[in-house]
């Protein structure tokens, strides 16, 4: 009888074992809630390392996160779906996020992205949070934004332009990216009332652009002291590659182009407005744990995403083992975010649910994009 109960015992314990061993990995720990937050981001393609190092920056933050709250009230999963800089990617990831996935929350990048998301996030009251210029991003009651004010970076640039002696410029910008688009018309519309800078030509080009020596050829012609360049790779690699070729020697600017460079040599030396202010913290984190070439590839947005979204969840009145509604977690990130000390400073979202940056102007110096000294 005893070797019965034995024998019922030990088939008992494997087979709890092997229902052990089957729970799949990314199950609750501790049967508490996951939230599920979706990345859509540049994984491969020409903007493909931002994703990348992004994605190891979500394991950083989550590895410190667990270790740190070990009384967390949630479990939290970061899901990345490549989206390259392409809306219509974004389309198709983000049917998966939100329908198969079920994710609570979403993160992104590009304003082109963002914008896509923006109605989706919205209908399915599903909260996102994106690194983005345009403000148009930010509308509804789930959607926020987190970046500088496009005003801000207009009247800063030209500050600094005036501060260097600059009379005339040129503009090219990239049509098919939204947040370079309208960037660089905000730029056009001052630049034209200004009485110390003349504006040149304002010439519009496109991702599918390879060749610019026309438009280069037609800078050199108007003699300008600088070039304003909103544009993304390849196009931006590929325009200040082609003007070293042709011997157009003038500086370049840009808001966010010479930092979003592939080869930031092609711009050592020049300066450019950014509102990326890293705290000291996370550089040295990153760099002990990541140690990425080249900088930080804007990762410190990821890192301050996942901070304001895990505070939120966190600080949401819930019933134990339940997760708290979309509704009642805005209402806590529009209260709780104020005053919270992130990867990017101290953050607060505004009315219009932008997280607003100061921004900074920045040189970039063996191959590092570094805050200029007054």
């Amino acid at each position: 009888m005893k070797k019965l109960i034995i024998a019922v015992l030990i088939i008992v314990a494997i087979g709890a074992i092997l229902l052990l061993s089957n729970k799949p990995s990314n199950a609750p720990i501790g049967d508490k809630p996951t939230v599920k937050i979706a990345a859509l981001f540049p994984m491969t393609g020409d903007a493909g390392v931002y994703g990348q190092i992004s994605q190891k920056v979500s394991k950083m933050f989550l590895d410190e996160f667990n270790k740190n709250n070990p009384k967390a009230k949630y479990n939290y999963e970061v899901i990345f779906e490549d989206v390259q800089l392409s809306s219509a990617k974004a389309v198709s990831a983000l049917k998966k996020v939100v329908h198969i996935d079920k994710a609570d929350a979403i993160m992104s990048v590009q304003s082109s992205v963002a914008l896509v998301i923006n109605p989706e996030a919205e209908k399915n009251k599903i909260i996102q949070l994106s690194f983005a210029s345009d403000p148009a991003v930010a509308k509804g009651e789930y959607n926020f934004r987190i970046g500088a004010d496009i005003k801000q970076v207009v009247d800063m640039t030209i500050a600094r332009m005036k501060k260097q002696g600059i009379k005339k410029v040129s503009a090219v910008i990239l049509v098919g990216d939204v947040a370079s688009y309208i960037t660089g018309k905000a730029f056009e519309e001052q630049m034209k009332k200004e009485k110390d800078i003349e504006l040149g030509s304002v010439s519009l080009v496109n991702f599918t652009d390879k060749n610019f020596d026309v438009i280069i050829e037609k800078i050199k012609k108007e003699n300008s002291d600088m070039i304003l360049l909103e544009a993304l790779p390849p196009v931006s690699d590929l325009f200040l590659r082609r003007m070293k070729m042709l011997n157009l020697n003038i500086p370049v600017t840009g808001a966010w182009t010479l930092a979003s460079l592939s080869d930031k040599s092609l711009a050592e030396g020049m300066w450019a407005f950014d509102d990326a202010v890293t705290d000291p913290v996370f550089e040295k984190k990153f760099q002990e744990t990541i140690g990425a070439t080249g900088g930080t590839f804007y990762s410190e947005y990821t890192y301050a995403i996942l901070t304001v979204l895990t505070n939120a969840w966190e600080n949401t009145p819930s019933e134990p083992g339940k997760k708290p509604t979309s509704e009642e977690v805005v209402k806590t990130m529009m209260k709780k975010t104020k005053g919270l000390k992130s990867s990017l400073g101290t953050l607060d979202i505004d009315q219009e649910g932008n997280v607003t940056l100061q921004g900074v102007i920045k040189t970039i110096k063996n191959g590092n994009f570094i805050i200029e000294k007054e």
